[in-house]
């Protein structure tokens, strides 16, 4: 009925309409909780965007041929993933705290949103492999944030990041690294290789702001630097 493993086939032109009709008589939550029960297999897009609630919702192990849509929820408590290779984006932009996710040993093709979070507080993406991009927009503190195990291979978007005191970063981003709300570069390190652009644009001081060691493949953005000291 939901179409997961493949589209269901009419003799016209367009879609069945019945198909839709049957579906918004259903208890959406019910039928997909049932799914996952029995299956851990889907070969296309997972749009479980009516979710506004986590609450036994069993998604460990599950193999995603596409995208994972849970953008609706606002808490991550109940929501179990690890163990889950998605072959699409995760989307999880909703999500105002990280309190309660559980992303072990989680396998992302693509990029894994989490921009509505503004604090890192109980967020854990150790081990988390992400071929795509990691998308951090919210964050505006790096307090309890540590990625020095997370293989990112997209870029990675802290760009509201205000303060970086105890910053953990990978060793390397494969695209751009965005941290252009920066104020001060003290007290963290930056990746050893870093495969796009590095955006610092609003460091006024270069104090603690180490560069040596770091193959940049894109630009270098320091507009707002006016102390070059250090």
């Amino acid at each position: 009925l939901y179409e997961m493993d493949s589209e269901i086939l009419g003799f016209g032109y367009r879609k069945d309409p019945r198909i839709y009709e049957i579906r918004q008589k259903r208890n959406k939550t019910k039928d997909y909780t049932l799914m996952f029960k029995y299956s851990k297999d889907f070969n296309r897009d997972l749009d479980l965007r009516f979710f506004t609630s986590a609450e036994g919702l069993d998604l460990s192990g599950v193999n995603i041929g596409g995208a994972l849509d849970l953008s609706s929820l606002t808490s991550a408590k109940g929501l179990d993933l690890s163990g889950a290779n998605i072959r699409g984006t995760l989307n999880l932009s909703g999500l105002t705290s990280a309190e309660g996710l559980d992303l072990t040993r989680v396998n992302i093709r693509d990029t894994l949103y989490l921009s509505g979070l503004t604090s890192a507080k109980g967020l854990d993406l150790s081990g988390v492999n992400i071929g795509g991009s990691l998308n951090l927009r919210g964050l505006t503190s790096a307090e309890g944030l540590n990625l020095s195990e997370t293989s990112i291979d997209g870029y990675l978007d802290l760009r509201g990041l205000k303060n970086a005191v105890w910053l953990e970063l990978p060793k390397s981003v494969g695209g751009d690294l965005n941290l252009k709300s920066l104020k001060s570069a003290e007290w963290f390190e930056l990746p050893n290789s870093i495969g796009g652009n590095l955006v610092l644009s609003s460091l006024s001081s270069a104090e603690g702001l180490d560069l040596s060691g770091v193959n940049i493949g894109g630009d270098l953005g320091l507009d707002s630097l006016i102390d070059a000291e250090d």
